[in-house]
């Protein structure tokens, strides 16, 4: 479902879009860009984890895990690649 243009939509232009925080992350080291990255994957990321595993605190441990290698990575990331497989 498309969004209605109107507040929602301009701020979703304003926001950076993955690659661009993930540049700036792996550039800087900014916190406030790792969790963004963090905030805008939790949701779906998280409820996709515990359907496929079936266990609720299994797939907070995988979740977290999964955003520890992207710090620990952050610089092997290569402009222009997606976030997002």
């Amino acid at each position: 479902m498309m969004k209605a243009l109107g507040t929602d939509a301009a701020e979703d232009l304003a926001q950076p879009s993955d690659e661009a925080l993930m540049s700036r992350y792996r550039d800087t080291g900014r916190v406030e860009d790792f969790n963004a990255l963090v905030h805008r994957y939790q949701r779906e990321l998280y409820r996709y984890l515990a359907r496929y595993l079936g266990d609720q605190a299994l797939a907070e441990d995988v979740f977290q895990n999964t955003f520890l290698q992207v710090h620990l990575k952050r610089g092997l990331y290569e402009d222009g690649r997606p976030v997002r497989p």
